[in-house]
């Protein structure tokens, strides 16, 4: 039950993405987490050929392996739209 209830707020979430106290590294993991929706071993598993920030409108993450190059959790790869918050941090 205690999952359910662990959420950020807006306010922690834009620390967690911006605040320069934060390494980098760090601040891209938890973007594409919070705004990507993304799981931890999803994010673990990426590859920049994972990215294509060509596509109109929005660029696009596959994710289509984990931490160990497993597939995801459910089997199912995921074409995951990018937010253009996510954009600009990817672009750093």
């Amino acid at each position: 039950e205690w999952r359910a209830r662990s959420t950020f707020s807006t306010h922690e979430v834009e620390r967690l993405i911006s605040d320069a106290a934060i390494p980098p590294e760090r601040r891209v993991q938890y973007a594409l987490k919070a705004i990507g929706g993304m799981r931890h071993g999803e994010v673990a598993g990426l590859r920049w050929r994972d990215y294509d920030p060509t596509l109109e409108p929005l660029g696009r993450i596959l994710v289509a392996r984990t931490y160990n190059d497993d597939g995801t959790k459910t089997g199912v790869t995921a074409k995951v739209p990018v937010h253009p918050t996510l954009a600009k941090i990817l672009a750093i």
